[in-house]
């Protein structure tokens, strides 16, 4: 199980995700997404890249 998701933002830079939790682990012909819970509430990261979390939703 991961504990950490590196995610890539640019050449030579980094963001380190904690996992507390994986909810789902899928590989696909296209993709490899991750929903996991993480300081950010349930988080979706699509090939180790986030796409959305609890936080950056708008009300």
């Amino acid at each position: 199980m991961k504990t950490q998701i590196v995610e890539p933002l640019a050449p030579g830079l980094t963001r380190v995700w904690q996992v507390k939790e994986v909810l789902a682990d899928h590989h696909t012909s296209y993709q490899h997404a991750v929903i996991a819970r993480t300081d950010q509430g349930v988080t979706l990261f699509c090939d180790d890249e986030r796409q959305s979390s609890e936080m950056s939703q708008l009300l």
